[in-house]
């Protein structure tokens, strides 16, 4: 507004000259307000200035788009303070009135332009804003300008002007309103020509609340640093969300939980949250959560009725005050989370399995144990229905069943051999490569063995190998047209490399079983007591058959004592010697020891001893004969034995075997042998001391068959010239009629005929037989 010029008066009256000087006054006083008014607005305009480049320095994520609310109201300010008082100086005279209250026509655009960048939307609105506003800017500037077309009414661009701030007041939230109110209630006071200073502390006003902004920003909790709309920031989030009110009421959803859900927007809006979640009982949204946030687990419960795993995270929304007023839940798709949490819980009780199968297998090396906890841990693995493990027999090149699981077609399948090559398992054989086939594959190689069923069944099979060597195949079936999966293949290749071993050690378990069977069996028919004793303290710890009948001990009684404590006490330390020269040298004997019996009794025998080895085990072999028999066999003999020493013919006894049993002396001197070359010799044998008993073993030759034989030899004398022999070899019976012994008679042949010829007639030789044992 103008400045009014002073005019003098014409009258002299005093009144007049009274009411000029008090109407001077005034102009004066509001002349000085108004200027004071005008420093204060332009002071303000340029401290918000400096306050918005301050902060923008400090907030370096702060968008520019974010000031320019305070900015224009900075601009109005200045030029609301300045223009006035460029206009006294004489400058600038048509922008004094309106151009300030035009700038404020920017005001719905800057309130408009931070929220570009959150939606595409906006960017055609933050335009409209501006074009409308710079438009009704120039308007009212040109309206109150020197250029103004007559006969327009002046108040028209209040008018307009007002109308466009009061209508973008509907289009923002409280903060923006009511600096949108402010600035219409400015336009509202010049288009009702009140004074300026209304206008002026309202820009004060404006001002104060920009500068406070600023100052304070810090403090501004939350969203009100960022100038956007909440539900712009719903929408932007990229996990399904409802906002909800303090009934449980849906608000607002966004896009991705419409997309998740497949509702439409209408279908959720309104309705109570609840029923859109399978969700606990006693879960409800009514009421604000007792924490923060609170977290749930249950279903969404999507269009077509299917039920999906999810997480609901809630958070409160509340007021500056600290007031609650809504709520927002957040819903996470889980069920990838879930599908990975079951393979994990899978995987884990496989490999609970896998350790319980582990130690079940290496509980027991007995074959049909071993095939059949494998045979069960593989189904346990693979939730498989029955399974079969098959050997390969190298020399047939087949594959033969030796354990299945199968009860109700056992016998077919333990019957069906299949070839190297044929079939499924076969391939497997053949190259291998573990195999699957499923019920629904197109390709079927599997033979069907004769007399099962005929259902649709998956086949999975596993080479098993031991040593770089193929041994045999773990076949496993699913019937009701369950699948195997790759998982499975993976895990029964670890175990089946596992499971073979455990098979090889099996098989090599049950030969040194075997092994020990027989050698326990030759060892208890042995005719000779046989004792096992400790290496290092000379405990017994077995005994065969034959020990336990010669001393009448049982075997857990025998493996009480130490071996030297079985003789009299006077021979103990005979023994005991003996058992510590076998540590030493690992052989020893002795030619007649006593063993004190259980009852009391006590039996004559010889022992031979040796050390046993078996890698880092050593063992001591006790062998003890009984040689009772012989020795009274000696006392019967004696007389019987000087008889034939004194004799001048060479005499020979051996048993029905050939073993030489007694020789006299003139026996020895025409073969030229000691005694003990005579004992160790075996006329049944070629392998003899020498070559002076070969006439020895044709004469054997011709009495096998046969009761009794008289046949003539050369015997090669000493200065040797071969001097002719007839030998007559005659049984001695025992009092059962067996034969037991054979004596061979040397004497000069006859002087005429032939040795066959001197044959004796059966009658005879009979005669010649010894028929009473207790002869001999």
């Amino acid at each position: 507004m103008s400045p009014r010029l002073c005019a003098v008066p014409d009258s002299t009256d005093n009144l007049s000259i009274f009411a000029n000087d008090l109407d001077f006054w005034f102009d004066n006083y509001n002349r000085h307000i108004m200027a004071g008014h005008n420093i204060i607005l332009l002071a303000m305009g340029l401290a918000i200035l400096i306050g918005v480049a301050w902060r923008i320095r400090v907030i370096k994520e702060m968008p520019f788009s974010a000031n320019l609310v305070d900015v224009v109201i900075s601009s109005y300010l200045v030029a609301a303070g300045s223009l006035p008082i460029l206009h006294y100086l004489g400058h600038f005279q048509f922008l004094q009135d309106q151009f300030p209250a035009g700038l404020l026509m920017l005001m719905p655009a800057a309130f408009s332009a931070p929220r570009l960048k959150s939606s595409g939307l906006r960017r055609p609105s933050t335009s409209l804003w501006l074009a409308v506003g710079l438009a009704l800017m120039g308007y009212c500037t040109i309206m109150n300008s020197k250029w103004s077309p007559p006969g327009l009414n002046a108040d028209s661009p209040s008018l307009f002007a007002a109308l466009f701030l009061f209508i973008s007041m509907f289009f923002f939230n409280r903060y923006r309103r009511f600096l949108l109110g402010l600035a219409t209630i400015i336009w509202i006071i010049d288009l009702a020509n009140i004074t300026s200073m209304g206008s002026s502390g309202i820009g004060i006003v404006m001002g104060a609340i920009s500068l406070s902004s600023i100052i304070n920003f810090v403090h501004i909790p939350g969203m009100a640093i960022f100038d956007f709309d909440l539900r712009d920031f719903i929408r932007s989030l990229a996990n399904p969300c409802l906002i909800l009110d303090l009934t449980g009421t849906t608000e607002f959803c966004n896009e991705q939980f419409l997309e998740l859900s497949g509702r439409k927007r209408e279908e959720v809006i309104g309705g109570d949250a609840i029923d859109l979640f399978d969700i606990p009982l006693d879960w409800r949204f009514k009421l604000g959560p007792a924490e923060r946030f609170k977290k749930v687990h249950c279903h969404l419960v999507k269009s077509d009725g299917e039920k999906m795993p999810a997480e609901l995270i809630l958070s409160e929304i509340r007021n500056v005050h600290g007031e609650l007023k809504n709520l927002l839940c957040e819903v996470f798709d889980e069920s990838e989370r879930n599908l990975l949490e079951n393979r994990l819980k899978g995987e884990t009780m496989r490999f609970a399995s896998f350790i319980e199968t582990s130690q079940a297998l290496s509980s027991s090396l007995e074959l049909k144990d071993v095939l059949k906890s494998i045979a069960r841990a593989a189904e346990s693995l693979t939730r498989s229905d029955s399974c079969t493990i098959c050997t390969l027999d190298q020399n047939r090149r087949v594959l033969r069943p030796v354990y299945s699981s199968e009860e109700e077609y056992n016998t077919e399948v333990m019957n069906f051999e299949i070839a190297i090559g044929s079939g499924l398992t076969g391939a497997v054989v053949a190259d291998g490569k573990p195999r699957i086939q499923n019920f629904d594959d197109a390709d079927q190689v599997a033979v069907h063995i004769p007399g099962t069923g005929q259902d649709d069944e998956s086949l999975l099979s596993m080479p098993l190998v031991a040593r770089d060597n193929i041994i045999g195949t773990l076949t496993l079936y699913k019937g009701g047209k369950q699948r195997f999966e790759q998982d499975d293949l993976k895990m029964l290749t670890v175990f089946a490399s596992q499971a073979a071993a455990i098979i090889e050690s099996s098989h090599l378990y049950m030969k040194l079983k075997a092994s020990e069977r027989l050698y326990r069996y030759s060892v208890d028919l042995a005719g000779d007591g046989i004792l096992f004793v400790d290496f290092e303290h000379g405990k017994i710890v077995d005994a065969n058959e034959m020990a336990l009948k010669l001393l009448k001990y049982s075997r857990a009684e025998l493996m009480t004592l130490r071996v030297w404590e079985l003789n009299p006490e006077a021979q103990m330390h005979v023994t005991k010697l003996l058992w510590e020269e076998v540590r030493q040298t690992g052989w020893g004997k002795l030619g007649e020891v006593e063993y004190l019996l259980k009852d009391g009794s006590r039996l004559p025998a010889s022992i031979t001893v040796s050390a046993v080895s078996s890698g880092e085990a050593n063992s001591i072999q006790w062998m003890i004969r009984d040689i009772s028999e012989y020795k009274r066999n000696i006392e019967k003999v004696g007389f019987f034995h000087q008889l034939l020493e004194r004799l001048g013919e060479p005499i020979l006894l051996t048993n029905t075997k050939g073993k030489i049993l007694y020789s006299n002396k003139a026996f020895g001197d025409i073969f030229r042998l000691g005694s003990d070359e005579i004992a160790r010799s075996d006329v049944a044998s070629i392998n003899l001391q020498g070559s002076m008993l070969d006439p020895l073993t044709s004469c054997w030759a011709k009495l096998r068959g046969k009761d009794y034989l008289i046949d003539e030899i050369q015997i090669n004398s000493v200065d040797g010239a071969p001097k002719k022999k007839t030998v007559s070899i005659l049984p001695y019976r025992c009092g059962t009629g067996e034969i037991k012994y054979f004596i061979w008679i040397f004497h000069p042949p006859a002087e005429s005929g032939s040795a066959e010829d001197a044959q004796c007639p059966p009658d005879r030789a009979n005669a010649l037989t010894i028929a009473n044992n207790d002869r001999l």
